[in-house]
């Protein structure tokens, strides 16, 4: 499984539970099919800025606060690639989807990229337009 997949999966876990250590996390992640070590675990804490805090683990404050730290929004053949701040595209893929813009059949989420399906090609520039609104208006209550 690749290590977007499970990075994604980590930041889901720790949202949704308390995990106290390492040990729990790749329990917790082996649950969810995933085949991994402490150093990779280790290795992905690092890289999605989890931080311990009152004896569980949750993602840094200070990259929350960054909002969704969208960097670009590239139209592609009836397709929007919105890229972001690493760890965030979840978070924003889900913003969107709660959003219910009109012209939007749905997204995909990676770690740093959301891909955004469009109804019609011709609306990119309305649709980015209402993303930008969005991410500017939602960067300070994440989900």
């Amino acid at each position: 499984m690749s290590n977007q997949r499970r990075q994604q999966t980590i930041l889901g876990l720790i949202r949704a539970s308390r995990i106290s250590n390492q040990r729990e996390l790749i329990e917790a992640l082996e649950g969810c099919g995933f085949d991994c070590n402490q150093s990779t675990v280790s290795r992905d804490l690092g890289e999605l800025d989890i931080v311990k805090r009152h004896g569980h683990y949750v993602q840094n404050e200070d990259s929350r606060r960054q909002g969704y730290g969208v960097t670009s929004v590239r139209p592609a053949l009836g397709l929007l690639v919105l890229k972001c701040t690493t760890g965030r595209a979840l978070a924003l893929a889900y913003a969107i989807d709660r959003a219910a813009i009109n012209g939007i059949a749905g997204t995909i989420a990676g770690l740093d990229s959301v891909l955004i399906a469009l109804e019609d090609a011709s609306a990119h520039e309305a649709v980015a337009q209402e993303l930008k609104r969005l991410y500017e208006r939602e960067k300070d209550t994440l989900p």
